[in-house]
This record gives structure tokens, C-alpha cells and sequence, in this order.
């Protein structure tokens, strides 16, 4: 195994026994599924010795951790993940309907979320976000990933950015973080020879932003990128403002920028 996605796995291999689900539980609905993992790291039978060891095991075995923290998220805070601002520019209506609170499909969940579910998922996020530190802190490899399209706030690439920043909320330095989206995804996927990294001879997949995102990782996210390239060729960028081949790509950009900062004030 070259990565685990997900918490799936990592929490229960640190439980002095098994989760204390309800008789009446049925991993089958999603309510049950969704609603009980966000208990899974605040059981009352967590062992933080455990999950050390364990977090030793997979750093000697050269296992790769992608928590997609940001798939989650909306569990912690429904409200905010369904008022997110720039679904009004970049939300299909495809997806907008599959949001949709349902028994059937997967990652909608929502019926009957309460306030108490909300605060489980919060706590769990931080005993989770611990333990993905502490993995790092023991050299681990961390990369970033968020399995968009199923959960509110899982929008493409929205939701990696959302990860970036969840990633330097668990309390790695945006260097790191960056790093982590970079350099350690090539790692994985066995391409850190040409991919990665800004170097002679590199795949240039790169992001040309108006700003710092060591200030402000948000910068990266589709509203706040001017430009990006694929191997090494302007593309028409998910903000969705420079096309394929214009001989002013930058100019184009940078009157955009200037649009969007007009308007948003």
C-alpha cells in the first residue's frame, strides 16, 4: 500500500476494541454511515498510544497519508458549506441537484443533521487533524487530495484549495502545505522526476496567481487564480476568464482581477 485517502482505517486501528455503534446502526444509510463517523476519533476507547505506533508504522513503511479533510467539512458547519459565495459563478446545476439532501445518494446525508451531529464532527476533526500533525512531525508523507462532487462545499477545485487551508489549520506552515500538494503528490504517484516542482526540464503545471498565498492560500482557489498552464501552455483557466491561445493572456488576467476587485467591494 503506497497511500491511504481518507481517515478510513487510520482511527479504528487506534480504538482499544470497536466503535460503540447503536444496535440499530446500518452502515448501509448514509445517515447512519456519515452521522457515526464523526465519532470515530472522540470514542470514549481511542488510544493515543495506539495510534503513535501506528503512525510510526506507516512513516517506516513509506506509507502516504491524503486526509481530503475538506470533504468533510460541511458535517462540521452545514449552513456555511451550503452558503459558499462563489456558487453562484461556479456551481453546475448538475451538481447543485445531486446536493440535494437524499436516502439514496451517496455523501447527501443531510436529513435530519442536527447541531449535536455538528459538534461531534468538530471535535473530531480536531483529535483527526492531531494525529495527521503528528504523522508529519514523524516525517510522513502528507499529500493533498478532496474528492470533490459529493458533499456540500466539495466543489472542483474548490475543494483543494479548502484542503490547503484545512492542512494549515492542523498547524503545518503554508511552505508545507504546499509541499504537500506538490512535491509529495508527484512523490506518490512516482513522477517527483518531472513533476512538482518549478525546475528546467519539469512539467510546467502551474497556477500564476496576483498575490502571496503564503499569506493567503485562498489565492489559489478558482476565483482568486488569473493564469494556468498545462505542460507549459496557457489554458482556459477554471476562473474562467482567459482563453485558450490569447496572444495578451496576462492583460486579460489582470483587467479581470481588476473587474472582480471592483465589484466585490
Amino acid at each position: 500500500m503506497d497511500c491511504i485517502e481518507h481517515f478510513y482505517g487510520v482511527g479504528d486501528a487506534a480504538l482499544d476494541g470497536i466503535q460503540d455503534f447503536p444496535p440499530e446502526h446500518n452502515s448501509n444509510n448514509e445517515i447512519h454511515r456519515f452521522g457515526r463517523a464523526g465519532e470515530l476519533y472522540i470514542q470514549n476507547n481511542y488510544n493515543p498510544a495506539k495510534m503513535s505506533a501506528l503512525l510510526d508504522d506507516m512513516v517506516k513503511k513509506g506509507v502516504a497519508w491524503s486526509p481530503t479533510l475538506s470533504t468533510y467539512e460541511a458535517s462540521r458547519d452545514l449552513i456555511k458549506a451550503q452558503n459558499l459565495p462563489w456558487y453562484k459563478d461556479y456551481l453546475h446545476p448538475s451538481l447543485e441537484d445531486y446536493y440535494v439532501p437524499s436516502m439514496t445518494r451517496h455523501g447527501t446525508f443531510w436529513i435530519g443533521w442536527t447541531e449535536a451531529n455538528e459538534t461531534k464532527w468538530r471535535k473530531n476533526y480536531q483529535v483527526w487533524m492531531d494525529a495527521l500533525y503528528e504523522f508529519g512531525r514523524k516525517g510522513g508523507i502528507i499529500t493533498t487530495g478532496d474528492d470533490a462532487g459529493y458533499l456540500y462545499g466539495s466543489l472542483y477545485g474548490f475543494g483543494m484549495t479548502r484542503e490547503l487551508e484545512l492542512q494549515h489549520e492542523a498547524g503545518f506552515h503554508p511552505l508545507e502545505v504546499i509541499k504537500h500538494a506538490t512535491v509529495n503528490g508527484a512523490k506518490v504517484i512516482g513522477m517527483e522526476d518531472r513533476l512538482g516542482r518549478v525546475r528546467l526540464g519539469y512539467i510546467a503545471d502551474l497556477l500564476v496567481v496576483n498575490g502571496n498565498p503564503l499569506e493567503n492560500l485562498r489565492l489559489l482557489n478558482p476565483a482568486g487564480t488569473d493564469l494556468m498552464s498545462y505542460n507549459g501552455r496557457i489554458v482556459n483557466n477554471y476562473s474562467g476568464f482567459v482563453k485558450p491561445g490569447d496572444p495578451n493572456a496576462m492583460t486579460t488576467a489582470r483587467a479581470a482581477r481588476t473587474r472582480r476587485s471592483t465589484t466585490s467591494q
